[in-house]
């Protein structure tokens, strides 16, 4: 298939694709889930995070799309698609600053191993994976 053709289903694919909602959902006994379909009457609705899905405007964009689709993660990546490719952490620590809001997502593989993805101020700046 030539590319200009790849292109163009891809475009066209992503083009109808509607916004993704995670709905942050407390129940009666404090525990907190995160789930796509919206909270049970019995649960509070704390928050929601919108992903507006379809066609990249840029090709830095399309690039972190494709990764986070793939459930690979790339320094840059905007902290939704973060949660997009890895979803929620079993853990975030929050540091305040002047210098801005520092993240620490911490994702619980089990075993005792853990992996963390530093974000700062909405955007990923880093990743920790243990070594094997």
């Amino acid at each position: 298939m030539p590319a200009w053709r790849a292109f163009t289903f891809i475009a066209l694919l992503c083009a109808g694709t509607p916004a993704l909602a995670i709905n942050k959902c407390t129940g009666v006994d404090g525990k907190v889930t995160y789930q796509e379909t919206p909270c049970a009457a019995s649960m509070r609705s704390t928050e929601a995070l919108k992903i507006q899905e379809g066609p990249a405007t840029t090709p830095e964009e399309a690039r972190f799309n494709s990764a986070a689709a793939r459930g690979k993660l790339i320094v840059g990546m905007p902290a939704q698609l973060v949660r997009r490719a890895w979803g929620e952490p079993t853990k975030i620590n929050v540091s305040v600053g002047s210098y801005g809001r520092h993240e620490q997502w911490i994702y619980d593989r089990g075993s005792y191993r853990a992996q963390y993805v530093y974000v700062q101020n909405g955007i990923m700046t880093s990743i920790q994976t243990p070594s094997e």
